[in-house]
C-alpha cells in the first residue's frame, strides 16, 4: 500500500506522535501484512501505527511494554483529536 505524507491522516499522525514522544519519526514502509492495504484499497486512507518490536512479534516470548502500549493510546487519542476538530 502506499499513501502521500500529505494526507491529513498521515499529518495528524505524525504531528500526534511529535506531542507524544517528543521527536519525529520519518514515514517508512512497514516490511510486514496488514489489513492497512486492504482499506487503502477500497479508498479509506490508513496509517500503521504500534507498539512493540516487529523482532518480537508471533514468538512464544512475544511481549511489549507497557509504557510503549500508554504512548499508543496517546498517539491514537490524540490523532483522532486532530482529526475531528
Amino acid at each position: 500500500m502506499e499513501i502521500s505524507r500529505d494526507q491529513p491522516l498521515v499529518v495528524a499522525a505524525r504531528r500526534a506522535i511529535s506531542e507524544v514522544l517528543h521527536e519525529d519519526r520519518n514515514v517508512r514502509g512497514f516490511p510486514a501484512v496488514s489489513d492497512a492495504s486492504n482499506f487503502v484499497s477500497a479508498g479509506v486512507p490508513a496509517v500503521i501505527i504500534g507498539p512493540g518490536n516487529l523482532n518480537m512479534a508471533h514468538k512464544p516470548d512475544e511481549y511489549v511494554p507497557v509504557d510503549e502500549v500508554t504512548n499508543a493510546a496517546r498517539i491514537y487519542a490524540a490523532t483522532a483529536l486532530r482529526l475531528l476538530t
